[in-house]
C-alpha cells in the first residue's frame, strides 16, 4: 500500500480546490497537469504505479496519512469536490443515506412510492420506506413522507438528506 510520503512525491494536493496535481512528468502527462480523469459514476481516479485510486481516497491519505477504514461520503453530493473539508468517513448505508433522489422515482418525494396494493390496503396506497426498512402504507403521499423523514432522521443522523 503507498503511503502519504511516497504520493507526496507525485501529487500536489491544492486544499481550497480538492485538485490533485502531478509534480512530475507522469508517461505522457506533463508536471502540473491535473492529475487522473472523471469514471462514468463522477468519481476522479488516478493511476499510480499500476494501481487505479480514487482522489477523495488519496485527498484522505494526504490530510490524515491514513487510508479510510471506511466509505468516504461526499458531503455536498458532488463526486468531483475533493476537498478535504467536503469529505468524510461513513458506513454503506451512510453513504447511501446521503444520496439525492433516485432520478426514476415517480412520486417526485425521497423514500415515497405509490403502491397499488389490494383489498388488504384498501385505501391505503402510499408507501414508505427507508432504505430496505418498510415503515407503512400511507392514505397520502404527505403523511408517507413525514413517516420517511422522521425513521430517516433516527436511523441516519448526520447523514440523512431529505432531498
Amino acid at each position: 500500500m503507498l503511503t502519504s510520503e511516497q504520493i507526496s512525491k507525485l501529487l500536489d494536493y491544492n486544499k481550497e480546490t480538492g485538485k490533485l496535481y502531478w509534480r512530475v512528468r507522469a508517461s505522457q502527462i506533463p508536471a502540473g497537469t491535473e492529475a487522473g480523469y472523471l469514471n462514468g459514476y463522477g468519481y476522479r481516479i488516478i493511476s499510480i504505479k499500476k494501481k487505479m485510486l480514487s482522489a477523495h481516497r488519496i485527498v484522505w491519505l494526504l490530510e490524515t496519512s491514513e487510508w479510510p477504514s471506511e466509505d468516504l461520503d461526499h458531503i455536498n453530493l458532488d463526486k468531483a469536490d475533493n476537498r478535504f473539508c467536503n469529505l468524510r468517513l461513513a458506513t454503506d448505508s451512510q453513504n447511501g443515506a446521503n444520496k439525492a433522489m433516485y432520478a426514476r422515482n415517480t412520486s417526485g418525494l425521497k423514500g415515497v412510492s405509490w403502491h397499488k396494493g389490494g383489498k388488504k390496503w384498501k385505501g391505503q396506497k402510499w408507501r414508505a420506506t427507508c432504505g430496505p426498512k418498510h415503515i407503512g402504507y400511507f392514505d397520502c403521499p404527505a403523511a408517507a413522507r413525514l413517516a420517511y423523514i422522521v425513521e430517516a432522521d433516527k436511523m441516519y443522523g448526520e447523514f440523512f438528506r431529505a432531498a
